[in-house]
């Protein structure tokens, strides 16, 4: 076995890094209604090259997958970036950057809520209200002190 020289030693070059893997995360269940909105600024992003180590990412080169039933809107660079309801369900958020695409984050679309009932009652327990057309309430006296209301609500179907 010939041993190498003192000034000679080898030398082994890895290829250049790449993105190899991405993981999203979020501490908590996603769940929105329509209207509202989910922030995904609070959702983290991490990647990883080849050789496990960490990978920068930067907003412009990636894009997010929703399924259909959300859309996002905003920029994580200006604090607004939003997962948006199309319509009500569930979906699977995932992160793609080229060719690599995010383990994936379910989440739920709630449908917004409609006022059913609205109930007004005065102090003076005569005279009670429960309706749900307005013109109900145009023959109250203008001067009611002590107003107590109560609204409820049910989800579009």
């Amino acid at each position: 076995m010939q041993l190498p020289k003192p000034s000679e030693f080898d030398v082994n070059v890895l290829p250049g890094r790449r993105l190899d893997r991405l993981k999203i995360g979020y501490d908590g269940n996603i769940s929105f209604f329509t209207s509202a909105g989910f922030d995904l600024n609070a959702i983290t992003i991490n990647g990883y090259d080849q050789y496990g180590d960490d990978y920068a990412i930067y907003e412009s080169s990636y894009e997010w997958l929703t399924g259909g039933i959300a859309a996002v809107s905003g920029a994580k660079s200006v604090g607004d970036l939003r997962l948006c309801g199309i319509s009500s369900g569930e979906g699977t958020l995932n992160l793609k950057i080229g060719n690599v695409v995010s383990n994936g984050l379910a989440f739920t679309v709630n449908a917004d809520l409609e006022l059913t009932t609205l109930e007004i009652s005065l102090a003076d327990p005569l005279i009670m209200c429960v309706s749900n057309n307005p013109e109900t309430f145009v023959n109250l006296p203008k001067k009611i002190r002590n107003i107590m209301a109560s609204v409820s609500y049910d989800r579009h179907t």
